[in-house]
């Protein structure tokens, strides 16, 4: 077998060929969320395959529907911030948020405890729940801490059971970075700078992204390897109108 998958702005491809059967296929669709049709591909070459072998047709691959969440219970409650309050109720394997009078079907994104809201109000970012520290020390499905927090973009919602901090104080510069920055290079597109639990965080497609000070670079911290950073520039009325992304220059469009 042979295969690999890759993409261009807006658009994710996957391609594999079976030597010993002498095919291939390709698919490719017009969408950029983290996703590579490599089932599609694959069941072409099993169709193919069972074909030329004159075999009977294997059963095509149960979906993946997003709206399918099997810890759907893990989310069930309410949580109350500055901003008002959320909550959520399930029916089976679906969760659902509760706004204005009506229920609002999740879907799950790729990383645990994502979800997006097909909801105009609540499409600018991820709803990203967080979860009590467990004290397995180890990382499983067993020892996953019970749900707490809930947040989106700079709200932060927290549950009965949670017991942290929920004031947090923070620079008085960082408000000044607070903002909507775009680049119109699309394969830079554009970020926003947020604030959330006393964190500056970087906010891009696929979720939140803290943000450590080091002198005047600020490093993303999502990931121990990962070396992108930010610099902020000019400030004017009390708003930054520019930062650096890893070498990518970006301006203020709107304040969030």
């Amino acid at each position: 077998m042979l295969r690999h998958t890759g993409g261009m702005v807006s658009f994710m491809s996957s391609m594999a060929i079976d030597i010993d059967a002498g095919v291939g296929a390709f698919a490719s669709i017009n969408a950029q969320q983290e996703y590579r049709p490599t089932p599609v591909v694959k069941y072409a070459l099993q169709l193919m395959r069972s074909r030329i072998e004159g075999r009977s047709a294997p059963a095509a691959p149960e979906p993946d529907v997003a709206t399918i969440v099997a810890n759907a219970a893990d989310y069930v409650g309410v949580f109350a911030g500055a901003g008002g309050r959320l909550e959520f109720v399930r029916d089976g394997e679906r969760l659902f948020l509760l706004h204005e009078g009506r229920r609002v079907a999740l879907e799950r994104l790729t990383e645990d405890d994502r979800f997006y809201v097909p909801e105009a109000r609540f499409a600018r970012f991820p709803l990203v729940f967080g979860r009590k520290p467990s004290n397995e020390g180890e990382e499983s499905e067993e020892a996953k801490g019970p749900v707490v927090e809930v947040s989106w973009g700079d709200a932060w919602y927290a549950a009965g059971t949670y017991e942290g901090p929920r004031e947090f104080e923070v620079p008085d510069h960082w408000r000044s970075f607070v903002g909507h920055y775009r680049n119109e290079n699309p394969w830079v597109g554009s970020v926003r700078v947020v604030m959330l639990k006393g964190k500056l965080m970087l906010s891009v497609s696929y979720g939140l992204l803290p943000l450590e000070a080091d002198g005047e670079l600020y490093h993303v911290r999502d990931d121990p390897a990962n070396t992108d950073w930010v610099r902020f520039g000019e400030i004017v009325n009390g708003k930054c109108m520019r930062l650096k992304y890893s070498g990518e220059d970006l301006w203020r469009v709107a304040s969030l």
